[in-house]
Formats: structure tokens, sequence, C-alpha cells
């Protein structure tokens, strides 16, 4: 799989996979009736990619707003992107426009041995 792009909806966010570019982003809203459901196929992917990644990996997360079941999936996703810093970087914008987002970024940078740059926008 080269690329990949599933659509924001009112309730996910938009996800964007390019595997040749090393370019994974998540952006919008997740509050998804089933988090799992959603997240589930895109943390595979990103499970796979593990196994053969770019040099670099770039991340950006742009969420507005995420339910607990998103948080503990988005959780799941920066934990392989940590394995995956082992041995190659990983660059992670984590974009924030109030206060409760970027709280949360600090939050996940307790949990996560992965340098986060905080972005305002």
């Amino acid at each position: 799989m080269e690329k990949l792009i599933i659509e924001e909806t009112a309730s996910t966010p938009m996800f964007l996979f390019d595997q040749g570019e090393g370019l994974i982003e998540i952006k919008g809203k997740a509050i998804p009736e089933n988090a799992i459901k959603f997240f589930h196929p895109i943390i595979g992917i990103i499970r796979n990619y593990e196994n053969n990644p770019k040099p670099v990996t770039t991340m950006n997360i742009q969420i507005d707003y995420f339910n607990t079941s998103s948080s503990k999936c988005i959780l799941q996703i920066l934990k392989i992107l940590e394995n995956i810093n082992e041995k190659h970087k990983v660059i992670l914008n984590w974009y924030y426009k109030d206060e409760d987002i970027y709280e949360i970024g600090e939050d996940y940078q307790l949990l996560i041995k992965l340098p986060f740059n905080m972005i305002e926008g």
C-alpha cells in the first residue's frame, strides 16, 4: 500500500498514510461511536509500516476534539511510533488550537518516549 486517505466525517478524523513519503496524518474530530472499529485498520497499517519504515517518518496530529476511546487508540499509534523511533527518526507534530488539546499532548509526552513538536494553529 503506497497511499491511503480516509476522508473526514462529522465524527471521524481524516487519516492519511503515505508510505512513500513516510507521512502519517490524523486531522479533525475523533468521536466515533466505535473507536476500536474505526482505528483498528489504521493501527494495523501503521504496525505493518513499522516492519519497513522510511529513514524519517513524520506524524502530524491535528485533533480538535476526541473521546476517551479514541484517545486510547491514538496512544496505541504513538506507541508504535515510539518503537519505530528506536531505529529510525520520527518527527511528531502535535497541533493544538486550545489549552485542552495542548495539555493532552503534554500528557502523552509523559507516556511516550518521543519528542513532540507542539505547534499552535
